[in-house]
């Protein structure tokens, strides 16, 4: 798990990014933040310009895998504020439910992925042809696969219009095989967190095609 420090100052903030996201998505929020705080950027393997190593493709769940990089993160350094978005939030939460000490900062979720994603059920059962489209982003020049990025790239970004460069290579950087099988684990997900959380926001965008209000409104019930 590669980390990133931006700027300096008393405060600390973490932030993880989405599936098929990577830490460049967040660079602009850092820079600003940086201004004042110290922000620490995740990039979670098989992201960004982070390698994956072939013992983590073996592991039974990278959901588990990637909390436990997150828990050894908040044992070893204290943030005032940890933001999650998507997959970054799920983590959050399961590294939080199992962390050593008892969190005393700010945590800030947007559009948490939480116990399973309905919407998605249909496509993710389809693991093979789900495995080759990840694959086929990866073996044609990028103007080839475009729109088929910004098609994929619509599972975490609801408007057409806002899916960037940025956006466009992160997907077509991501690791096909981590990919997928998070997706997988997250549309299928049961686990749900039971501990109390303090000082906890849970931002939902409007109009949002997969994360469903069902879904927030159980999470926010789980942590009050």
């Amino acid at each position: 798990m590669k980390i990133t420090k931006i700027g300096s100052g008393d405060k600390k903030i973490l932030l993880i990014h989405g599936w098929m996201h990577s830490s460049k998505r967040y660079m602009k929020f850092a820079e600003e933040m940086g201004k004042d705080c110290e922000v620490s950027l995740v990039d979670l393997p098989g992201f960004g310009e982070e390698e994956v190593e072939d013992y983590i493709l073996k592991e039974k769940s990278l959901l588990n895998y990637f909390r436990d990089e997150v828990i050894n993160l908040l044992n070893n350094e204290n943030f005032d504020i940890i933001i999650g978005h998507s997959l970054g939030g799920n983590l959050i939460l399961r590294a939080v439910a199992k962390v050593k000490y008892k969190f005393e900062g700010r945590i800030v979720l947007f559009n948490p992925c939480y116990n399973g994603i309905d919407a998605l059920k249909p496509i993710s059962s389809l693991t093979k042809l789900n495995r080759t489209l990840f694959n086929f982003k990866n073996r044609f020049p990028k103007k080839v696969v475009k729109p088929f990025i910004k098609i994929l790239a619509l599972i975490t970004i609801n408007d057409w219009k806002l899916i960037d460069d940025i956006i466009i290579n992160d997907t077509i950087m991501a690791n096909p095989y981590v990919s997928e099988k998070l997706m997988e684990e997250l549309v299928f997900d049961e686990w749900r967190i039971r501990k109390k959380i303090k000082k906890i926001t849970i931002v939902k965008s409007e109009n949002d095609r997969i994360i469903k209000d069902e879904k927030i409104e159980t999470l926010k019930r789980d942590v009050d």
